[in-house]
């Protein structure tokens, strides 16, 4: 009787232990903005999600303590402990820029560090641009960068600029610059 008892009780708390937990959650920055497609990842484990447009995310574990790692580039990374099962409802990103100098964002719109890029990559500073004023941010752009060729409009002060890379012809028939 007292064993099948204790079966029945290590049958339990196998349940009750065995039950995958779910962790959902927001994530916002320092405004209370969502922070879309940040990465969160269970530390120790291959398991991961990532956040969607709203912020907002669920991650499912074994572990009811799991420590949960959340990052993104330009916020610091920042670690949660669940405590049974529990993690805060709003977690809030500080914002960093000390990563920020070493990503490349490339016309694919792939990301990379700077020095493993095959070509050039030209890095102007606000001090360069505010250097000459001009009324067209656009128009300071002029001689800042090889192969970039910037015209001013034909029709005078507040005309659009046309931003040429490297001639005048590419594969899709545009040279348009891509703002980062």
């Amino acid at each position: 009787m007292k064993i099948a008892l204790l079966a029945v009780l290590q049958l339990c708390f196998a349940t009750v232990y065995g039950q995958s937990i779910t962790y959902s959650s927001r994530i916002v920055d320092s405004e209370n903005n969502p922070v879309a497609f940040a990465t969160i990842q269970e530390t120790g484990t291959k398991n991961a999600v990532q956040s969607n447009e709203n912020g907002t995310f669920t991650l499912k574990s074994d572990n009811r303590n799991a420590e949960i790692q959340i990052s993104f580039v330009g916020y610091e990374t920042k670690n949660i402990q669940a405590v049974n099962g529990k993690i805060p409802a709003t977690i809030q990103l500080s914002t960093s820029d000390q990563l920020l100098d070493q990503v490349v964002v490339t016309a694919l719109g792939i990301e990379r560090n700077r020095q493993s890029l095959g070509s050039s990559v030209t890095k102007i500073s606000t001090k360069e641009l505010n250097e000459v004023p001009l009324t067209n941010l656009v128009n300071s752009l002029a001689g800042q960068i090889a192969g970039v060729q910037v015209t001013n409009g034909s029709s005078g002060v507040g005309s659009s600029s046309r931003i040429v890379i490297r001639g005048e012809n590419s594969l899709s028939g545009s040279n348009q610059p891509l703002f980062v």
